[in-house]
């Protein structure tokens, strides 16, 4: 991948995660509905993100860590766990939802780059998945690796 073809992904991910409505910008902020009544399975488009988001602060407080085994989900509570088929290859990962993307963006998850190489998408920047849900989040107060609480009530 070319540095000109990098920094469009990098922008497009961004621009996707800043139109979440502010919940990448504040812990305290979240979706407008977050899922109670869910699917046990989801088939869609994945994508990843890297370098340009590690360190920063995810939208359940978490400090990202594109090595970690974490996915943005635009509507499961934090905490929720997601097995993550590649359906193309067959590929299977578990990771734990932490962050929050854009609904109507056209993927169904986002995962790190760590996990998108698991799945041997990295090059392919996507990758048609199954998204099963493992077990739903939904804890009343979630406190994160940086010791932020805060109350997380479902619609």
């Amino acid at each position: 991948m070319t540095r000109t073809q990098m920094r469009g992904a990098a922008c497009s991910v961004a621009a996707l995660l800043l139109a979440v409505g502010g919940a990448v910008a504040s812990p305290q902020s979240r979706p407008d509905k977050l899922a109670t009544d869910v699917a046990q399975d989801q088939v869609g488009l994945a994508t990843w993100y890297g370098e340009n988001f590690d360190g920063r602060i995810t939208a359940a407080g978490d400090r990202f860590d594109m090595y970690g085994l974490t996915a943005a989900h635009s509507n499961l509570p934090f905490g929720s766990v997601v097995e993550v088929t590649n359906l193309d290859n067959g590929r299977k990962i578990t990771l734990r939802v932490n962050d929050r993307r854009t609904v109507g963006s056209g993927y169904v998850i986002t995962v790190t780059k760590a996990a998108a190489a698991n799945l041997g998408f990295i090059s392919a920047n996507s990758a048609t998945v199954r998204v099963h849900l493992v077990s739903l989040g939904g804890h009343d107060t979630i406190t994160a690796s940086n010791g932020h609480a805060w109350s997380q009530a479902a619609n």
